[in-house]
């Protein structure tokens, strides 16, 4: 059996969307603002129980989405080849990258202003995240994936040559961070490639094998989660930046997110053996733009409460933080529904080309008299 006949059984299909919905909304936690890189080890203050949010469940929730983006650019290759995989990944990739970041980078000029020191570089990295983070910095995500897809056939000929043997690179690299500026998460191609490696039969990984031993994997996986959780707690906050503590961060950064990749992968089982898909799987026609949203919206939510007189640690605060995620998809889901109706063309170059349906958003919205509008998938 080759890569091109590769088939995704439905209820791995099914969890992939489910993974999709959960893992975006957990993501989330990473990018409230104000996104400061706040690094405590005061127990006792609203700072460390948001840092440790952001890696427990934020941060841990991105290795699932790399390894979906693998896993699926394999079994793809069942309709179409690398070229035309890349030709559609420019589309639902690199446009959205630039246009969200455009329109973050709109927002913070008419704000702050511009720096006085932004040269050609500035902009380029602002729009295109060539050396560091975009101007809507999550979106560097979606620039590493398609950096990954161009090493695609690269992956794919040292995974079937020697599957442990690139895994190991890989992993020395998203310790130690080799490819420099290549990839602006190091992590990101040792997951893309094992979802790669789950994809491929002359593998020895397998999805059947992860859940057929989840009852050993996951309490494994969910311990692994907190060697970083109580490191931050004890550890002087300046040592991770010197470069030993940097390496070790890196370190206890990847095997969270190697254990937090399982935990969101059993979690999808649970949802889809529970009969709770079809409360998740509704959303996920919409869950791309709230991933590319949420940082506009709730910076948006954020300025109104900062003006009120919002900050870190009060109640107000605490409120907006903890509910963030259903915030976010609210208020996407609101913004799909409108720019349908007024500019259905500018949502399909927002979303790659991912218009929900009529039918989809009465599924979300719960009203069939709202979605009435003409747009269409397209």
């Amino acid at each position: 059996m080759n890569s091109n006949q590769i088939l995704i059984e439905k209820d791995v299909s099914e969890r992939i969307k489910i993974a999709r919905v959960i893992c975006i909304l957990a993501v989330i936690y990473v990018h409230i603002p104000p996104n400061t890189n706040i690094m405590t080890n005061n127990i006792f203050s609203f700072e460390f129980f948001i840092q440790e949010i952001r890696y427990f469940i934020g941060r841990t929730s991105v290795p699932l989405l790399s390894i979906v983006s693998g896993y699926l650019m394999v079994t793809l290759l069942a309709r179409k080849n690398w070229t035309q995989q890349m030709r559609g990944k420019f589309k639902t990739l690199i446009l959205p990258l630039v246009l969200w970041s455009l329109i973050k980078f709109v927002l913070t000029v008419a704000n702050s202003g511009l720096p006085q020191d932004a040269d050609a570089l500035y902009y380029l990295n602002s729009f295109l995240a060539l050396t560091r983070y975009p101007a809507s910095s999550q979106l560097y995500f979606l620039r590493d994936i398609f950096v990954c897809g161009l090493f695609f056939p690269v992956i794919l000929f040292m995974l079937r040559a020697n599957v442990w043997i690139t895994l190991l690179i890989l992993t020395s690299n998203s310790i130690a961070n080799f490819d420099s500026v290549l990839f602006i998460n190091s992590q990101i191609p040792l997951f893309f490639a094992a979802g790669c490696a789950f994809a491929l039969p002359q593998t020895p990984l397998s999805i059947r094998a992860i859940d057929n031993n989840m009852g050993t994997l996951f309490p494994i996986a969910f311990l692994a989660l907190f060697p970083l959780l109580i490191a931050f707690a004890i550890v002087d906050p300046g040592w991770w930046r010197s470069q030993n503590g940097s390496l070790m961060l890196n370190f206890l950064v990847l095997v969270s997110r190697i254990g937090g990749s399982l935990c969101f992968w059993y979690l999808s089982l649970v949802i889809y053996r529970k009969a709770l898909a079809p409360y998740v799987l509704r959303y996920e026609p919409v869950i791309f733009f709230v991933f590319c949203s949420h940082l506009v919206l709730m910076g948006l939510v954020w300025e109104v409460l900062r003006q009120l007189g919002s900050e870190i640690g009060d109640p107000v605060y605490m409120i907006f933080f903890i509910t963030a995620p259903l915030t976010s998809l609210a208020t996407g889901i609101v913004s799909v529904y409108v720019l349908r109706k007024i500019s259905p063309k500018l949502l399909e170059l927002l979303m790659g080309g991912r218009i929900p349906d009529d039918k989809q958003m009465r599924r979300m919205l719960g009203n069939p008299l709202l979605a009435d509008s003409p747009a269409r998938n397209m």
